[in-house]
């Protein structure tokens, strides 16, 4: 018996990150941010998503499509954001964590086992 097509459908990408806040999700991708970083408007974006948003329109900002003030996104990590993805992670025990490569700019899977 061949499977239908709507059981071959892949769960949608945010589906894995159930009761994540939707302040931790990239507002690009929305998957949850492992490299959040800030922009010049105090938007907070998964950093390899607005560096391809901005490659394509250069001083444009993603959400708002309007120019950066001084032209440029000045991105800053955020820390803040950064801390609340980590406590996410730990206290919903995932097996598997994607986990960003900034020195190799791949994505690696890291495989921890939950905690007892």
């Amino acid at each position: 018996m061949e499977p239908n097509a709507e059981s071959r459908k892949m769960p949608h990408a945010h589906s894995f990150y159930h009761g994540a806040s939707p302040a931790l999700l990239c507002p690009i991708t929305m998957e949850l941010m492992l490299d959040p970083v800030i922009d010049a408007n105090g938007n907070t974006f998964e950093r390899v998503a607005i560096e391809r948003a901005l490659e394509h329109k250069p001083g444009i900002c993603p959400l708002s499509n309007a120019e950066y003030t001084a032209g440029a996104a000045r991105l800053m990590p955020n820390r803040a954001v950064r801390n609340l993805v980590d406590e996410y992670l730990k206290r919903t025990g995932n097996a598997c964590v994607l986990s960003i490569s900034r020195i190799l700019g791949s994505i690696v899977v890291a495989c921890v086992a939950p905690a007892l």
